[in-house]
């Protein structure tokens, strides 16, 4: 079994790549823009005013599957050009591929209407993924050390995401949101392996309803030097939602960042998951591999509940170049009185950032980052949170 320990040598060079291929395709047409990108927005969430072509190479280091790439092209404009409260919509389509034969394709539609006052989303995608399943719990993630005791999982499924917002006020948004995943998936035994795989969660379609809840006061969307950002979701499932299984999930995140010096930001999150019901394994609460806990592959920690925090230091050193520094902690267990320190999942790192274009402050990410018997790098568009 291949080690979850890759190479920084291998990293730093892609990521040195991937920067030559941003400077030279995704910020020359991001430059080329004459439309102001961000608005101060006073009294309300901010606002995108970006308009125009990008296309994103993306390389993909072991965040789940293996080595790969992919490539996203987005557009965005403006429905209405004369208001200067409406943000800009777009639309996104992409796909990747890596060394074991894992694919995927998606497309992605974002609208805002009437000033802001409405927020619609909507993506659908397919893909056949190619991971290592470790089981369920703590002691499931952390058995075999750094290897892990695993077996290999293959899931392909299609699947689809729709909300639509409404405006509360000046900065809370809310309304419904549904999701719907038809999925399949098949493993290789491992003698090794002695976790339960209910053979229900290997062939099914899952229908999610739920509302979600969003407060936003940051100062800017792609790097908020201020203001926090809250989000509250919630997803039933049932017959009545087009769905195999009956669980529930529920998922809560707060971010907080404060100006500590010109061109320094201190930036914090707390996030948790609770899953209740016929939970499938593929839709517990996962330790994710950016935005909730660095330094662990997305597949490894999962279980019924899941509890971290990080907080990340921002400098903005010369021109376009950035780095940072973060830590954080978090847990997987089956309840929250099973919550313990001993089974704590440390997390730190370091990152480079670049400065892709001039109006807008979106930041091209190189993050590696530690964690308990693991090693893990990050290449993406923009912050972890």
């Amino acid at each position: 079994m291949r080690t979850e320990r890759p190479t920084l040598c291998a990293a730093l060079c892609a990521f040195i790549l991937t920067l030559f291929l941003f400077t030279t395709v995704f910020r020359t047409a991001a430059l080329a823009q004459t439309t102001p990108t961000t608005s101060p927005s006073p009294g309300g969430p901010p606002r995108d005013l970006e308009e125009g072509f990008a296309v994103s190479p993306i390389p993909i280091v072991k965040s789940v599957t293996e080595e790969g790439g992919g490539l996203a092209v987005e557009y965005k404009y403006r429905l209405n050009p004369k208001s200067v409260l409406s943000s800009s919509s777009s639309t996104a389509a992409g796909g990747f591929i890596t060394t074991n034969r894992s694919w995927g394709v998606g497309l992605y539609q974002k609208v805002f209407l009437n000033d802001d006052r409405w927020q619609l989303r909507f993506a659908g995608s397919y893909a056949e993924i190619l991971y290592n399943y470790y089981g369920i719990g703590t002691a499931a993630g952390a058995a075999g050390g750094s290897s892990g005791i695993s077996v290999l999982m293959f899931q392909r499924g299609v699947g689809a995401l729709g909300d639509v917002l409404f405006r509360l006020g000046e900065m809370w948004y809310a309304g419904p949101q549904y999701r719907w995943l038809r999925t399949k998936a098949r493993f290789r035994d491992n003698p090794q392996f002695t976790q339960p795989i209910n053979p229900n969660d290997l062939d099914t379609h899952v229908g999610m309803l739920g509302p979600r809840f969003m407060r936003d006061s940051r100062s800017d969307a792609n790097y908020p030097r201020d203001g926090s950002f809250f989000d509250l979701r919630a997803g039933f499932t049932g017959a009545g939602t087009g769905s195999q299984l009956t669980y529930q999930a529920y998922n809560l995140s707060y971010a907080k960042f404060i100006s500590t010096a010109p061109r320094q930001v201190l930036a914090m999150r707390g996030a948790t998951c609770i899953a209740r019901g016929a939970t499938p394994f593929w839709d517990e609460c996962i330790v994710t591999s950016s935005e909730n806990l660095r330094g662990y592959r997305s597949s490894r920690y999962r279980d019924a509940n899941f509890l971290a925090a990080q907080a990340e230091y921002r400098w903005e050193a010369w021109g376009p170049v950035g780095f940072v520094a973060f830590g954080g902690a978090g847990e997987v267990a089956p309840k929250y009185t099973d919550f313990n320190t001993g089974n704590i999942l440390p997390s730190g790192g370091v990152g480079v950032r670049f400065r892709l274009t001039r109006e807008s402050h979106l930041n091209f990410r190189f993050d590696y980052a530690w964690g308990k018997d693991s090693r893990q790098m990050y290449f993406n568009f923009g912050e972890a949170f």
